[in-house]
């Protein structure tokens, strides 16, 4: 409106001054001025006096705000950008502890007044809200000018330009530190709360009122029934019967629900092992989020029941124990030293009965008899309160003294201070210790006369007896005892050991108790003794020392060396002899390989040493070796076997070992001494020999191959043509009797000789054992052998093999047939037996009689039984043939031949 006003004169003045002839117009325009004047004077007359009621309207609307940030402890937040000012207003005296409602501070000034530890998260959410043009939104603690600390909630938004840049920030600040303080409290007592819920020692559990299932339980919950936690939440207690009595459990609600609860109320519970057990609990209603619960503690008073019953049963048992002891056991009142009880034993010992001594005092009865031992000992049970094993002497009512040792204390019963006692008769048990005393010196006087020099250390090794013999021995005087120990009279070298043996001994160790060392005289000569030792212990069975008895064995010590020394020339001559000796114990174990064994296997003795040498052997020759060697040490005989042994070159040597047994001068056997020799040119030129040896018989078989075929194939055919000619001849022979007799017995002769040849040929060579095996042949000559001589041939077999090599059944069968011959030939029984078995590794013939028998050295040495060439036979094919005969107790051959798989 000025502006009106004042375009309004300018023009009244240019209409005047520029234009004369527009003067006289000049009241009318002044009037119109006039009247715009008043219109803008009016109209800014409105307008001061609205401005004026607005501002009225805003002073008042700015207390009114004031006062309710007052009220609710709050302030208004304005961050200009643009100024970087920020401004607050409200209830800054609670906030900040400033005396004014409005403050404007650089905004890094306000930062201030945020707590440090704070400052960094705030500064943080303002960027973020801003750069994600989000609502601000962060609770943080303000530090006022007195360095009190408030918690306030900042809420706002960030206002910004038409470009988008941020204008200004307006919050809101409330305090919040009375609710925080209450949080924290609530968080504070609730972890409280939880923490003496699940540290508690007695069981806890949270159950629902509603459904009664479990809402929480403690560790002490879980050990006390057996459930875990996660088996029970969400069950009730009568899912799990853990009342043993449900109706219980329905009572102990109800009484819960009416009285808001319950103290020491017990009840029978049932653990997860079905273990029923007695606890005592309190409950009580709790609210927890508006869910009434229910919270209740238990212990587990079961021990405590239990104690309680075997303290009444303990006292059952004292009062049985009292009346049934055989001790004498009497209570007496101090007060008045007068009996209370005595029991059955008390009666016997003393002779009084309970209904004399009740209610009087051992006064009375003369029971003392010496009242000073008495005194004695009633002043050290009144100072100690007990007294064990205490010896008086005291009257029975016969007048008999006798010796007692008894033990009394002071108990408490019902408040009355009480002496109980309890007392043994020891007369009887003192004259046998007086006896024993005498026993002990009878007992001295026979260790004075015994050969061995006896000794008694105590624990410190300290000499405290020594027999004369002892004295003897080491040239001491009785004396020296008193200062005499065990490193007296051993030699310095064995001192120490001795020294450590007896302390280990002395703790209760084991320590050997037999050993041997040098002693040394007091002379100083020396001498070997044997000792053996023993602890001594007291009647609790603690070591107090040690019993040692010694013997002289300086002669034999001298004839052992002597002996090692003999053994050492040994060692010498075994080195330098020709052989490999070696030597075994009663274990069956080598000990001793001489030089020549150990050259020959190039090896170390502690590598020989026990059954290490066998690792050399061949190990096709292995179990030969090892089963002719424990034989022989079974049977405590000597033997001689031959192996393959490897030389220290790698090259595989035969040995010849001979091995005889040892036996000490009382003819107890000690070992086992062998001897090796290398015969491996003798084995060659014996493979040479048993090489020519398998060419003759194999020349041997073929000749009588041929032969056997041409019996068989041409002899055997001309005589059956000669029968059959003779046959046509018959009808025109003429009638007289004598000239048909004589065909006849010409054509039984030609079957005869046929069957002959047959069979010769059949011994020669059997076709049977070439197309039908073994078994089958060796059968057939057996049953052919049988019908020709006229005996019996009992034949069986068992586990042959359905192939066998043709060598091995040849050898057999020829064993067979030579064996048979030579028994239907020589035995002189008609009865025969013979066996072929089959094992997965050998193949065994056995062929027995019951005849004369024979002398087998002499049978040896002769040549037409055949048993060399069976032998020879049986060894081609690496068999073994043994041979038992003696005269008049029948023979039985038998031949092993193994198979190689």
């Amino acid at each position: 409106m000025l502006v009106l006003a004042a375009f309004s004169i300018a023009g009244i003045l240019e209409f005047s001054i520029g234009n004369p002839l527009h003067r006289h117009h000049l009241p009318i325009v002044v009037s119109a001025f006039l009247m715009m004047l008043y219109l803008a004077l009016a109209v800014l007359a409105a307008e001061y006096f609205s401005n004026r009621s607005l501002l009225s309207g805003i002073r008042q609307a700015h207390d009114r705000l004031r006062d309710a940030l007052v009220a609710g402890k709050s302030a208004v937040w304005e961050s200009d950008a643009r100024t970087r000012r920020d401004l607050w207003f409200g209830d800054l005296r609670t906030l900040f502890g400033v005396d004014s409602d409005e403050v404007s501070l650089q905004a890094l000034d306000a930062y201030r007044y945020v707590h440090p530890e704070d400052r960094r998260r705030v500064s943080a959410a303002v960027e973020e809200a801003q750069s994600k043009r989000t609502p601000f939104d962060a609770e943080f603690r303000i530090l006022r000018e007195d360095e009190k600390v408030r918690w306030i909630r900042t809420t706002g938004r960030f206002y910004y330009t038409n470009k988008g840049d941020p204008e200004r920030m307006l919050c809101v600040a409330l305090d919040i530190t009375d609710q925080r303080w209450a949080e924290e409290a609530r968080i504070k007592s609730e972890e409280k709360f939880c923490k003496m819920f699940v540290l508690s020692p007695m069981a806890k559990a949270l159950n629902s009122v509603r459904d009664d299932r479990y809402l929480d339980v403690n560790g002490a919950f879980e050990e006390v029934t057996g459930w875990s936690r996660e088996e029970l939440l969400g069950r009730t207690p009568f899912d799990i019967s853990l009342w043993v009595e449900p109706s219980a459990r329905h009572e102990f609600v109800k009484k819960l629900l009416a009285d808001g609860n319950i103290h020491n109320a017990e009840f029978r519970f049932r653990r997860k092992d079905g273990e029923e057990r007695v606890s005592l609990g309190s409950a009580e209603l709790i609210e927890i989020e508006g869910q009434p619960c229910i919270l209740s503690a238990s212990i587990d008073i079961t021990e405590k029941r239990k104690a309680e019953e075997a303290l009444r049963e303990s006292e059952e048992k004292f009062s049985k124990v009292f009346q049934s002891c055989p001790m004498a056991v009497n209570l007496i009142r101090i007060r008045d030293d007068r009996f209370l009880d005595v029991n059955e034993g008390f009666e016997r010992l003393t002779g009084w009965s309970r209904a004399e001594v009740i209610g009087r005092s051992p006064l009375d009865f003369n029971l003392w008899i010496d009242l000073s031992e008495r005194e004695k000992i009633v002043k050290q049970i009144l100072t100690e309160g007990f007294a064990h094993d205490s010896e008086f002497r005291y009257r029975r009512k016969d007048g008999e003294q006798r010796i007692g040792l008894g033990s009394a204390e002071l108990i408490d019963i019902k408040g009355e201070i009480c002496l109980i006692s309890a007392i043994i008769d020891i007369t009887e048990n003192r004259r046998a210790q007086e006896k024993l005393r005498e026993s002990e010196k009878r007992f001295r006087r026979v260790v004075e006369q015994i050969q061995d020099a006896i000794t008694v250390d105590d624990k410190a090794g300290q000499v405290v007896y020594a027999n004369d013999r002892f004295l003897d021995l080491f040239g001491f005087r009785r004396d020296q005892l008193a200062t005499l120990t065990l490193e007296d009279y051993v030699a310095p070298e064995y001192r120490a050991e001795l020294r450590d043996r007896h302390d280990r001994r002395i703790r209760g160790e084991e320590v050997r108790s037999h050993f041997e060392y040098e002693g040394i005289r007091a002379d100083g000569r020396r001498m070997w003794l044997e000792v053996d030792v023993v602890p001594i212990a007291d009647e609790v069975g603690t070591i107090v020392g040690t019993q040692s008895a010694m013997r002289d064995i300086t002669e034999r010590h001298r004839a052992e060396e002597a002996l090692r020394e003999s053994e050492e020339r040994f060692r010498l001559v075994a080195n330098s002899a020709p052989v490999m000796i070696w030597m075994s114990g009663t274990d069956d174990l080598c000990y001793y390989f001489n030089k020549p064994w150990l050259d020959f296997t190039g090896r170390t003795i502690e590598e020989e040493l026990g059954n290490g040498w066998a690792e050399g052997v061949h190990p096709e020759d292995s179990n030969l070796c090892k089963r002719a060697y424990n034989e022989a040490f079974e049977r405590k005989q000597p033997f001689e076997v031959q192996y393959r042994m490897r030389r220290h070159d790698g090259e595989y040597r035969w040995l010849l070992d001979t091995g005889l047994p040892r036996f000490d001068a009382d003819g107890i056997f000690a070992g086992f001494i062998g001897s090796c020799v290398d015969i491996t040119e003798r084995k060659l030129a014996e493979e040479a020999q048993a090489t020519v040896g398998r060419r003759l018989i194999e020349a041997h078989e073929e000749e009588r191959t041929r032969i056997a075929r041409e019996l068989h194939d041409d002899i055997s055919q001309r005589l059956a043509l000669l029968a059959l000619e003779l046959d046509q001849w018959d009808p025109h022979v003429p009638s007289r009797p004598e000239i048909r007799e004589h065909v006849r017995h010409a054509q039984q002769s030609i079957s005869e000789i046929a069957r002959d040849v047959q069979g010769l040929s059949h011994r020669l060579h059997s076709s049977k054992l070439e197309y039908l095996g073994l078994a089958a042949a060796a059968s057939s000559f057996c049953r052919e052998l049988a019908e020709q001589n006229k005996v019996e041939v009992n034949f069986r077999y068992s586990g042959m093999p359905h192939k066998l090599p043709n060598e091995v059944s040849l050898c057999l069968f020829r064993v067979l047939q030579e064996s048979l011959q030579n028994a239907v030939r020589h035995s002189g029984v008609r009865d025969f037996a013979a066996e072929l078995k089959g094992t997965p590794g050998t193949i065994e013939l056995t062929v027995t009689d019951a005849g004369i028998g024979f002398d087998e050295q002499e049978a040896f040495s002769r040549h037409g039984l055949g048993l060399i060439s069976m032998r020879e036979r049986v060894q081609l094919v690496h068999g073994d043939l043994s041979v038992n005969s003696k005269p008049g107790a029948g023979t039985t051959i038998c031949a092993r031949v193994p198979l190689k798989i």
